[in-house]
């Protein structure tokens, strides 16, 4: 059986390129949306960022329900492009850490505290890196013991996707109001 195409180098040029095309568009990351709620996945281990509701530090987990609403994250810009506030849901805290130390991740009540959220997908497709400036060193990592702590920003685990999460505003007033009663 034989079967005559007819491609004339036009043709597979012109197929060529609309492949390439749909392939970048796959390729490209969403940017961030200020306002939405998100699950920060890990990279390295496909954990989420996780609050601890008593200790206020930062772990890894499995990705739970979606009533785990210390899991989930408010990403608001600031006046300052591409700097956010990264509240969490279930206790209304926003992520902090100290550059340089061995300390883990934490929530604060102070809404002062900006982290700066770079595309990364030059190294890792669809990743992001979290840190307190642009061009900082330390980044938001999921060390091996599954505790986010600040390490150097190039490592695997110190990427991050954003899994966009449909949420209502009355399920985070009530995942609040059940963190009050929790306290």
């Amino acid at each position: 059986m034989n079967i005559n195409l007819n491609l004339t180098n036009m043709k597979i040029r012109t197929l060529l390129t609309t492949l390439l095309v749909m392939f970048a568009a796959v390729a490209t990351t969403a940017q961030v949306e200020s306002g939405k709620v998100y699950r920060l996945v890990n990279k390295l281990y496909g954990t989420v960022a996780s609050e601890s509701a008593i200790r206020h530090t930062i772990n890894c987990e499995k990705k739970g329900t979606s009533a785990d609403y210390q899991q989930m994250w408010i990403i608001t810009e600031t006046a300052t492009e591409s700097y956010y506030t990264i509240q969490n849901v279930y206790t209304g805290r926003n992520l902090h850490f100290e550059s340089g130390t061995n300390q883990p991740f934490y929530t604060v009540t102070d809404n002062g505290y900006a982290l700066f959220i770079n595309d990364n997908s030059k190294y890792f497709s669809g990743c992001y890196t979290i840190s307190l400036t642009k061009n900082g060193n330390w980044a938001m990592h999921c060390a091996s013991n599954g505790v986010c702590v600040p390490w150097n920003a190039d490592a695997e685990g110190t990427n991050w996707t954003l899994e966009l999460v449909s949420i209502t505003e009355e399920e985070i007033a009530e995942a609040r109001k059940s963190y009050e009663e929790f306290n």
